[in-house]
């Protein structure tokens, strides 16, 4: 499994909120698909990122430590997008031809 850009921020959003569920109200996900993600995430590296209770949910020492280098890359996403969006467009080029082509 590939690690998103979507992973990296619902990692992100429950070390903050605390909470699967709280994550996913952020997000407009379910719960169950929060559940099933951070599953999923665990599973390749077998490690547990989270000690799940009935009060919400606790980064592991793994989740701690991914953590920096999670939210380092989203920086450097932001940051690349922001220099882009300063970048002049490329010119626009209208094509047009017969109909019967």
């Amino acid at each position: 499994m590939a690690l998103t850009i979507d992973d990296l921020q619902l990692l992100i959003d429950i070390v903050a909120c605390g909470s699967f569920s709280q994550a996913a109200a952020r997000r407009s996900w379910s719960h169950p698909q929060v559940s099933q993600r951070v599953g999923l995430l665990e599973a390749e590296p077998g490690a547990q990122l989270f000690q799940r209770h009935r009060r919400g949910a606790i980064p592991s020492t793994a989740c701690l430590s991914f953590l920096p280098a999670a939210q380092q890359a989203l920086a450097a996403l932001e940051s690349g997008r922001t220099v882009i969006q300063g970048a002049p467009a490329l010119p626009k080029m209208t094509l047009a031809c017969m109909p019967s082509l």
